[in-house]
């Protein structure tokens, strides 16, 4: 844990490996090297780990969010989706599940279910920088240019730089 708490991920790896050789019936254990592979970016292996955490305890909702984060790519994107709607049955209203999972539909056409879950986000925090550019950018989808510029002034206050790359979505310049 030493080396996570220095962001040393890399380094923490082998410990767990060996923790897990030692006694491979701990949940908590799979879950946190997964955890540090996906502060790697290393999302099959996350994924891995997250499954395996889930083997041995499946009321975890942060596995699955874990498990969702990692498969949230083309070509897995409706195995994510499961994952964060089981992460929101056993935890409702966590703002990441929420958000990813918005997300997620939005990439997979569902722009209604989009909506509806990430204006639940939204209404769980209104200070997360890309929930705003992922609200806006679902509004542009639906031809809702007006809360689409909403959500914009929003991001503007949040993350300066974010916005500036939304207004090139919008097709504006950036602001000065």
């Amino acid at each position: 844990m030493a080396y996570c708490e220095l962001g040393e991920f890399d380094l923490a790896v082998e410990p767990f490996r060996q923790a897990l050789s030692l006694g491979p019936e701990f949940a908590e254990v799979y879950f946190t090297l997964g955890q540090v592979y996906a502060e790697l970016g290393q999302k099959e292996k996350a994924a891995l780990a997250a499954r395996d955490a889930l083997r041995l305890d499946p009321s975890d909702p942060d596995a699955y969010l874990l498990l969702g984060w990692a498969l949230h790519e083309p070509g897995t994107l409706v195995e994510a989706v499961a994952a964060y709607e089981k992460s929101l049955e056993l935890k409702p209203g966590q703002l990441q599940a929420l958000a990813y999972l918005g997300d997620a539909y939005l990439q997979l056409g569902r722009l209604e279910e989009a909506r509806e879950i990430l204006s639940h986000a939204s209404a769980v925090s209104s200070n997360d920088p890309k929930l705003h550019y992922t609200l806006a950018e679902l509004y542009l989808k639906l031809g809702m240019r007006e809360e689409a510029c909403r959500e914009h002034e929003a991001l503007k206050q949040l993350d300066p730089s974010l916005a500036e790359a939304f207004a090139r979505l919008l097709g504006s310049p950036p602001s000065p």
